[in-house]
């Protein structure tokens, strides 16, 4: 009977546990890598220069034609300030159609 007693004694703590740490929420899958990037539908994003998934909430960020890119790091934003071509989203643009050109 005294195990069943500290078993009922737990189950308070426990629920204090389970309500303060929360369930896990499951991790966002994304269809593409440019919505990994952006962090489409999520509070993560990639950064585009380490790879990282990061907070969007205590990321570095930088807006690049439009889009919002998220960074670890100050160092990771300057490598992408240096040259975005290298990390950002490819643009969808039509055959024989440069993007200046507009």
């Amino acid at each position: 009977m005294s195990f069943f007693r500290s078993v009922l004694g737990l189950l308070p703590a426990t629920l204090v546990v389970l309500f303060v740490a929360g369930c896990p929420r499951p991790e966002t899958t994304w269809r593409t890598r440019d919505a990994r990037l952006l962090g489409v539908d999520s509070e993560r994003a990639e950064d585009p220069v380490s790879g990282q998934m990061i907070w969007k909430s205590d990321a570095i960020k930088r807006e690049y034609r439009g889009s919002i890119y998220y960074f670890e790091s100050a160092d990771n934003a300057a490598v992408f300030d240096r040259d975005p071509t290298m990390y950002a989203v490819v643009e969808n643009v039509p055959p024989n159609e440069h993007p200046e050109a507009k």
